[in-house]
């Protein structure tokens, strides 16, 4: 009995644990969290109308989710190498699980969903690892505090989601930092990288150096004050040109996301690197291919060529 009244379950087996919905969510093996209140309230001989929708109330737009919130979810999410699917997708993408197991967490496959952990499905909402969304970053605000996490999910059809952020809240002005990022107080010689795979290679190789990933929409009201005046900075965006409807090539999204970047490290005197596209290509590679083909060498022949482009 907890003090507020509520009961509580643990099993010092598996160590799970949780309210009895959670009891129920599991015992039942039930994924969505409606339909575990609905069982909840049949074993309870209540109505059937005390269970809706507004039974998981949205945030309010814009918001980032509870600070209590994450810090739980994180700390119930699992070692990455505990699940093996998530395992062989990352070394199919040339990344070592054993590597990266201190920078990501795995989503829970039970236990306690928060309301802002849910995907939209076919017919209901699901949760982040039943949609496939299993590899969890957190998103820290740029003093270190962690306000939020991504989800990435691997192996789906270019046109599809690969990742996503808590529903309905706002992700600007959060990145993945390194621990390095997180350590130094000062980022001289960061790596500033868009995309979480791209970001996770990096982080995992260069633990020496703050490296500062971006995704979709993080950059707005971003000012990277902790880039001294003077420094060194590498800008690693997806680099791309694409084709629109008239046949006009323009600048990709990931080369906005550079231009974006430069401008709000202009007039501190940096020197600046944005990584370009090869002669004859329309999109430079990113981190994580170029690791993937050339290993640990390519990304240093990538790094070294860039440091002598600033110098």
């Amino acid at each position: 009995m907890r003090g507020d009244g509520t009961l509580s379950v643990k099993c010092f087996s598996c160590n799970k644990g949780g309210d009895v919905l959670h009891l129920i969510q599991v015992l039942r093996g039930i994924e969505e969290w409606a339909d575990v209140e609905k069982e909840a309230t049949r074993i309870a001989g209540l109505p059937d109308s005390t269970t809706t929708k507004q039974s998981r109330p949205q945030l309010p737009k814009g918001e980032y989710p509870p600070a209590d919130e994450v810090a739980k979810f994180w700390k119930q999410s699992v070692d990455i190498l505990q699940d093996s699917t998530l395992c062989d997708l990352l070394r199919a993408r040339g990344i070592p699980p054993e590597l990266v197991r201190e920078l990501v967490r795995a989503a829970p496959e039970v236990g306690w969903n928060p309301r802002w952990a849910w995907v939209r499905g076919e017919d209901k909402p699901i949760t982040w690892h039943r949609a496939g969304y299993r590899l969890l970053f957190q998103m820290c605000s740029e003093e270190g505090e962690v306000v939020s996490l991504h989800a990435r999910r691997f192996g789906v059809p270019n046109d599809e989601r690969k990742g996503t952020s808590p529903s309905r809240c706002r992700i600007s002005s959060s990145l993945m930092l390194s621990p390095a990022a997180l350590r130094d107080k000062v980022w001289n010689d960061a790596i500033i990288v868009e995309g979480a795979p791209n970001w996770l290679v990096l982080a995992a190789f260069y633990p020496e150096r703050p490296v500062i990933g971006i995704i979709n929409g993080s950059t707005k009201g971003l000012r990277l004050a902790r880039i001294p005046r003077g420094a060194r900075v590498t800008i690693w965006t997806d680099n791309e040109l694409q084709t629109d409807n008239q046949g006009n090539v323009r600048p990709g999204a990931g080369s906005k996301y550079g231009e974006q970047l430069a401008a709000i490290l202009a007039g501190r005197r940096l020197r600046v690197v944005k990584l370009s596209i090869p002669d004859g290509l329309k999109k430079a590679p990113d981190a994580n291919d170029v690791f993937k083909t050339g290993g640990l060498p390519a990304l240093e022949n990538v790094l070294a060529d860039a440091a002598t482009l600033s110098a």
